[in-house]
C-alpha cells in the first residue's frame, strides 16, 4: 500500500534514529505537520478514500501503535510500554500477512533508558534497517 501521507510519516519516523543532540524537540514537533501523525488526529478524508475500508481501522491503529513504539520512551523511559506497542504492530502485521524481519539486528545494545538511546545510527546502518524491514 503506497500513499504520499504514509511515505511522509514513515520518512519522519525513520529520522529519529539519526538525531543529533538538540534536534529532538524539532523532530518531534514535525509530526504536527504530517498528514497522518500517528497521534490519534483524524486522517484526511482524501487520504481516508485512498485506502481500502476493510483495511482502514487496523492501518490506522498501526500508525497510532508505531508513534507509541518509539514515543512511550521519549520522555521516560517506559521500555515496557514500547514493547506492548510493538506487540501490537506485529499483531496487526500478523493479522495481514505481513512478514516481521527478525528484530534482533535492531537491537541497540549501547542503549540505556534514562542516559539517551545510545548512538545515532550511520547512513549504513540506516539502509540495512530499512533493507531489513522491505524484505
Amino acid at each position: 500500500m503506497h500513499h504520499p501521507a504514509l511515505t511522509a510519516f514513515i520518512d519522519h519516523v525513520w529520522k529519529v534514529a539519526q538525531l543529533q543532540a538538540g534536534e529532538f524537540a524539532a523532530w518531534e514537533r514535525g509530526f504536527a505537520a504530517l498528514p497522518i501523525s500517528g497521534m490519534g488526529d483524524p486522517w484526511p478524508d482524501d487520504i481516508r478514500l485512498a485506502i481500502p475500508e476493510t483495511m482502514l481501522d487496523d492501518l490506522m491503529a498501526l500508525v497510532q501503535h508505531v508513534m507509541e513504539t518509539s514515543a512511550s520512551t521519549w520522555h521516560g523511559d517506559d521500555l515496557a510500554a514500547s514493547r506492548r506497542q510493538l506487540e501490537a504492530v506485529l499483531r496487526i502485521c500478523g493479522r495481514h500477512g505481513v512478514a516481521v524481519p527478525a528484530l534482533g539486528p535492531h537491537a541497540q545494545h549501547a542503549a540505556r533508558p534514562g542516559k539517551g538511546w545510545g548512538p545515532a545510527l550511520t547512513d549504513a546502518e540506516v539502509r540495512a534497517w530499512k533493507g531489513l524491514a522491505a524484505t
